[in-house]
């Protein structure tokens, strides 16, 4: 019987000094990170707030994008998100696929449900993206993927809230998340 447990032992060091073997750096242990910022307003939370990776590294004066972010409530009452600006942006739309049908339409305000966040789309499941968007049009300067420029999201409720937002810098081994709604909202929006 005593044999069995050091057998047993033998083939789970041989295999954990493969696992580490094949790994391309140390394991540390720590969580993965989220690509975006992340601040507080009182009972909002905003969460993984980032601009998309711009193709050739930077945005040019005059490109749109698209910005992601996930918007909670701990309040007892509702709330809106009211408006997004920018000074590095002409304006920002917001955007909601309420229906989950692959077309986002543009909305003046996303209600946020009570010790909740903005009521989840009629079909879909959990992806790595909500079914509301911003869409980030003119920007009005070249931004480097990689740095951060300043947003300012207005509750009609809790007031204004600016933060660093982050424009996503992609590795090459990024794996990017699936969309809600099974929708690319790069692919459904008009250009311009």
């Amino acid at each position: 019987m005593t044999r069995a447990p050091a057998l047993l032992a033998g083939s789970l060091a041989a295999l954990l000094t493969a696992v580490a073997a094949c790994a391309e750096g140390p394991i540390t242990g720590e969580q993965p990170q989220p690509v975006g910022s992340n601040t507080d307003k009182g009972p909002i939370q905003l969460r993984n707030v980032y601009l998309a990776q711009p193709s050739g590294g930077e945005y040019e004066p005059g490109q749109d994008t698209l910005g992601f972010l996930t918007v909670t409530t701990t309040a007892e009452r509702r709330d809106r998100l009211v408006s997004v600006s920018s000074p590095s942006a002409e304006r920002i739309e917001l955007r909601w696929d309420r229906d989950c049908d692959g077309s986002p339409e543009r909305v003046d305000a996303l209600p946020l449900l009570p010790e909740s966040t903005v009521p989840e789309a009629k079909r879909g499941g959990a992806t790595g993206h909500a079914p509301y968007f911003l869409h980030v049009i003119g920007v009005t300067e070249s931004v480097p993927a990689g740095t951060t420029v300043p947003v300012t999201f207005e509750f009609a409720r809790a007031g204004e809230v600016t933060m660093p937002v982050k424009v996503h810098g992609r590795h090459p081994r990024d794996v990017r998340s699936e969309f809600a709604c099974d929708v690319d909202p790069a692919t459904v929006l008009p250009d311009g």
